[in-house]
């Protein structure tokens, strides 16, 4: 039998790309329920909603007789923590509550990667790593919304499970693009805080769409889990930007950062190397490789952890983690910026981590508020990527589009919107 798909925040930057996917693969029945209709299209039906409001959305559920529910729903990240809290949490419940009590049988909640970020790096992170205290509301509110739908799993015939995007980037983003926009308009790409020598996950939003509905489809109660025995089996390499890498050593970073921070200090060290001893490089294992003390003093419990997708969450990335300042380079680039490296300044991370704690403490002094804040210096100089061995394995998933074709995609559909703007504006 056909599955009727409701996808709740279906007007956002990426519920609107899992719609387009969804009729795209040529699902007959689609309905999205949200507060304002963004997409007007006869093949889909639109429910205008409160997402607290229990009975507008059992309401909604009944009408369009969801099968699948795919929850997107989330305020801005800088949204207050009022709103987010409602909408996160409160809103969650209800989608749960409304879910059980139509009888819906699928589940999908669009988490975040962020829910396991304070201000720390992440190193290669999966799925084992626990929440940490978070200060930030936004991922405050997503660890706990994430902690209620797993918790659901299972609850009168509901299976449910979760995904952790990473650093979704694409066509109809309203957050990276304009500030992007706006650093090219300002001259402002001459500005670089820290070394860019730390690792981001960025995903293109097609591949979260795929995963969301690999996820919709695999979802199942009764579906077993994936043997042991095929984790034994190497995965093949995501090369859809990179081409095959060479093993990074620490005077060999195949994909960058450009330029290398450490360029003069081991040209250096080199000068003074006694070319009879032989160069030992440490390996630096991550916080979950299979052999390091972290996961040697885990318990694995197959009953606990089954492979499975059903109750369970998943990183889902590119699969190909670029330098910070790289990324926002090239973005630059293709809008059109002459970016000449030799007239960079380099702001070190503490000195901007000073400065933005002075710049929060006048904003709050002044009552003016202001945008450069101690939070967004971590998270410009921070490591973070994470390993999505877990969905490629569970959930089928593999990237369709890299970084680099990820980006020219991005910036020319902008460039469109913006001229498009223009026009409706001289009409």
């Amino acid at each position: 039998m056909p599955e009727s798909y409701l996808v709740i925040g279906g007007s956002g930057f990426l519920g609107s790309h899992i719609v387009d996917g969804l009729l795209n693969r040529g699902e007959a029945s689609v309905a999205v329920f949200d507060i304002v209709q963004r997409i007007f299209d006869d093949r889909i039906t639109f429910f205008n909603g409160d997402l607290c409001n229990e009975k507008q959305l059992s309401d909604c559920i009944s009408k369009c007789q969801a099968s699948v529910i795919i929850h997107t729903a989330t305020p801005h990240p800088e949204a207050p923590k009022e709103i987010l809290e409602r909408v996160n949490i409160d809103g969650t419940r209800t989608v749960i509550a409304a879910a059980i009590a139509n009888a819906v049988p699928k589940l999908v909640y669009t988490s975040s990667a962020g829910v396991v970020f304070n201000k720390n790096n992440i190193v290669d992170a999966d799925e084992r790593m626990p929440f940490p205290a978070n200060e930030d509301a936004y991922n405050k509110t997503k660890q706990m919304a994430e902690d209620i739908v797993l918790a659901a799993n299972g609850k009168d015939g509901l299976a449910t499970c979760a995904l952790r995007p990473a650093g979704i980037f694409g066509p109809r983003d309203r957050l990276l693009m304009p500030a992007a926009a706006q650093v090219v308009a300002n001259g402002q790409w001459t500005i670089q805080i820290g070394k860019n020598d730390n690792i981001f996950d960025w995903t293109y939003v097609d591949n979260v769409v795929v995963a969301h509905l690999l996820a919709a489809d695999k979802l199942s109660l009764t579906a077993a889990p994936i043997p042991n025995e095929e984790l034994g089996v190497a995965l093949p390499q995501i090369t859809l930007t990179t081409g095959f890498r060479r093993i990074p050593t620490s005077e060999a970073k195949p994909i960058g950062p450009s330029p290398h921070p450490d360029a003069e200090e081991l040209a250096a060290q080199e000068a003074f190397r006694d070319p009879s001893t032989q160069q030992l490089r440490p390996v630096l294992r991550t916080k979950f490789d299979a052999l390091s003390p972290t996961a040697l003093s885990i318990d694995y419990d197959e009953d606990k952890m089954p492979l499975k997708v059903a109750g369970n969450a998943f990183f889902i990335t590119g699969g190909e983690p670029v330098y910070q300042w790289d990324f926002f380079r090239a973005i630059w680039t293709q809008l059109g910026a002459d970016i000449d490296m030799k007239k960079m300044w380099h702001i070190p991370a503490r000195l901007s981590g000073i400065l933005a704690a002075c710049a929060e403490t006048y904003g709050w002094i002044t009552g003016k508020g202001t945008n450069f804040t101690a939070y967004r210096v971590h998270y410009l100089t921070a490591e973070r990527w994470h390993n999505m061995e877990k969905a490629r394995r569970v959930l089928g998933y593999e990237p369709v589009v890299g970084v680099e074709e990820g980006i020219k995609r991005t910036v020319a559909w902008w460039i469109a919107d913006q001229a498009e703007g223009k026009l409706s504006e001289k009409k």
